[in-house]
């Protein structure tokens, strides 16, 4: 936070930070109704009563009994009303030149504060005080007509404005509730060289739900070097409703966004310790000088990260539409959206629809598990310690970022995306479109080594892609002449290491070209340490000296593809395909026996590819090492120029059909 001017009141960093985190879930007051107390019952009338005893003879009847008196009226005393005291603030100000916060018309109804101790806690205070101030502050309702924030960072100016806050319930620092009738937002985005580009948002009832700034400035104030301490809720629900974008010719509504909850939990080194690196930081950034990072900034910049954990976040229905600069009017819908952080990180987007002129793009649903920028992050990290950029810090602050690093792990991923769908304009070619769909895609990565993965997954299923009569394409030209009209292609990878023992399995390697044909392949390397996956790109030639290929396998299957490609070579040598078939199928084996020599196994594999080759079904291949251990790397690819020398160390096995 940079100085205010002279001769102006010095804002109080905290509450400026606290404010600028507010303004993203709200602002710095809170409101809960109270539930009406129950209807007192009326009370019951009591019954008639006669003191005098009953008389009775019986040579004359009973007297008649006198009339009962009415009970006089009961007069409950009236309760005195609560008393009524209001602090009002007519208006307040924050000057600064990175952030300016104004606020007027502030009234507290029965706060336990004297207005001298809210303004001394606005002005500014240590942060032991403020928290033990916020500790004792409670309050009936308040009131706020308006609150404007600013901020101006790099010649970018955005003004935020809070209108007509209300709100109920405060009680020791923590505020039940905030209702904000409205919020509006205007700003520019300015590039050196170009017109600044202005944007603005309005929203509509915006409300929060127990925010606890007790607990909110403590985690910015206060350390925990035990770095134990548990995660505790900031605040409750958060709600906007009614949201409306708008940059450039593009416009954005939102009907509702909600977030169920903010947790966090004090760091080692509190931020405010770090706030005046961080501030020098921005200073020099605005200067234009390349910036030198700290590691012990960049230390605190990591436990940041994970100092605080967001709950679920849906959002939904999202709806926009603009104009290109051509003047072509786009539109997108979003059914939803849901975000979730903390150990169950994730998130799904439902129903995406994109229409532009004579085109349209539709994804019908994308899921994510885990929390895919700590990998990015995790490498960045990996790359700077490895840089020497580093060299010249303190070694105290270079073991305090390494000690971040090692704690900063990254956890499992996985994406998925299912039901897309393109049709749009080739601006290319006026003739040809560009048209595909998807069924589903899926990317896995898993059980990392430092920023390793040692378990990975790729897959998708059914690329559908349309060939037209007359695609330029010379490869699409000949499946289109073997009779396909749409190329329909999946494709899947699974590998994994074993710690156990020492070796990596891909599991799966395949393609399939639906009604054409299939490959499937196994590959098992063993030999392959931990060390390998710890750093890749020193230890690749290690591997390669000491790792072994054990055993590989490969299947192919025929979907009707092989006869069509067989009728269009024998086409090609004027021959009919049963007669180019069958010399394929009698020449095929004697090249084999050939190449396989005196191996034990040549005859079994040679009268498996025959079987093939006259039943275009399946064959499956599989080596596997004589030894064990397996057959060196480096052995393998020097005989790549005597494959003899290598056959002798494997034991082959066929099937075909």
């Amino acid at each position: 936070m940079s100085n205010p001017e002279p001769g102006g009141s010095r804002p109080n960093i905290l509450l400026i930070g606290l404010a600028a985190v507010a303004v993203a879930v709200a602002s710095l007051f809170f409101v809960m109704r109270q539930p009406a107390p129950p209807a007192q019952a009326p009370l019951a009338s009591a019954p008639a009563t006669s003191s005098a005893p009953a008389t009775s003879s019986p040579a004359s009847p009973a007297a008649a009994p006198a009339p009962a008196q009415a009970p006089a009226p009961v007069t409950l005393p009236t309760p005195a009303p609560s008393p009524r005291v209001v602090t009002t603030i007519p208006a307040f100000e924050w000057p600064g030149q990175v952030f300016r916060v104004k606020l007027r018309d502030l009234d507290l109804v029965n706060s336990t504060l004297s207005r001298e101790e809210i303004e001394s806690l606005l002005r500014g205070a240590s942060p032991a005080e403020m928290v033990k101030t916020l500790a004792r502050f409670s309050a009936d309702e308040f009131t706020i007509g308006a609150i404007e924030f600013v901020t101006v960072i790099e010649g970018q100016e955005t003004t935020t404005i809070y209108e007509r806050i209300t709100g109920r319930n405060i009680a020791s620092g923590v505020f039940g509730r905030i209702e904000i009738a409205e919020t509006r937002q205007v700003g520019n985005l300015a590039e050196p060289g170009r017109p600044p580009v202005k944007y603005g948002a309005k929203f509509g009832l915006t409300s929060l739900d127990a925010l606890d700034t007790v607990t909110f400035l403590r985690w910015l104030t206060e350390p925990d070097p035990t770095g134990s301490a548990p995660f505790k809720a900031a605040h409750g629900a958060y709600v906007i409703e009614n949201a409306e974008l708008a940059l450039l010719d593009f416009t954005v509504s939102i009907g509702r966004a909600t977030l169920s909850e903010f947790r966090v939990k004090p760091m080692r080194r509190a931020p405010i310790e770090i706030w005046p690196k961080l501030e020098a930081l921005m200073k020099v950034q605005q200067s234009k000088k390349a910036p030198e990072f700290s590691a012990d900034l960049l230390a605190s910049v990591l436990e940041f990260y994970s100092s605080f954990e967001v709950g679920e976040l849906t959002i939904g229905p999202v709806a926009g539409k603009g104009r290109f600069d051509k003047g072509d009017e786009a539109t997108f819908r979003l059914a939803g959206a849901r975000f979730n952080g903390g150990e169950k990180a994730g998130g799904a987007v439902d129903a995406i629809d994109v229409a532009i002129k004579d085109g349209a793009l539709r994804i019908g649903s994308v899921n994510w598990d885990g929390d895919f920028y700590r990998w990015p992050i995790a490498t960045l990290i990996k790359v700077l310690l490895e840089s020497g950029d580093l060299a010249n810090q303190p070694e105290a602050d270079l073991a305090r970022f390494r000690a971040e690093a090692a704690r900063f792990t990254v956890p499992d991923y996985r994406f998925q995306l299912n039901g897309l769908e393109v049709d749009l304009p080739n601006t290319g070619s006026q003739s040809e479109r560009i048209r595909f769909s998807l069924a589903s895609f899926e990317n896995l990565y898993g059980a990392f080594v430092g920023v390793t993965p040692t378990t990975i997954g790729l897959k998708f299923n059914n690329f559908r892609m349309p060939i037209p009569p007359n695609v330029r394409d010379e490869g699409l030209q000949r499946i289109r002449a073997m009779g396909f009209a749409t190329l329909d292609l999946s494709f899947n990878l699974e590998g994994a290491w074993d710690a156990a023992k020492s070796s990596v399995a891909f599991r799966d390697v395949s393609v399939n070209f639906e009604q054409f044909a299939g490959i499937s392949m196994r590959f098992t390397f063993g030999q392959v340490p931990k060390a390998f996956f710890e750093n890749p790109l020193e230890n690749w030639t290690a591997l390669l000296l000491t790792g072994t290929a054990q055993e590989a396998s490969i299947t192919v299957k025929n979907h009707g593809g092989f006869e069509k490609a067989i009728a269009e070579m024998a086409q090609q040598q004027n021959k009919k395909p049963e007669q180019f078939r069958l010399e394929i199928a009698t020449m095929a084996p004697v090249i084999m026996m050939l190449g396989l020599a005196d191996h034990p196994d040549a005859t079994h594999v040679t009268e498996a590819v025959g079987s093939f080759l006259r039943g275009l079904g399946e064959l499956s291949l599989k080596a596997r090492s004589v030894d064990a251990e397996g057959i060196r790397l480096l052995e393998l690819a020097e005989g790549l120029e005597d494959p003899a020398t290598v056959l002798r160390e494997l034991r082959l096995d066929a099937r075909g059909r």
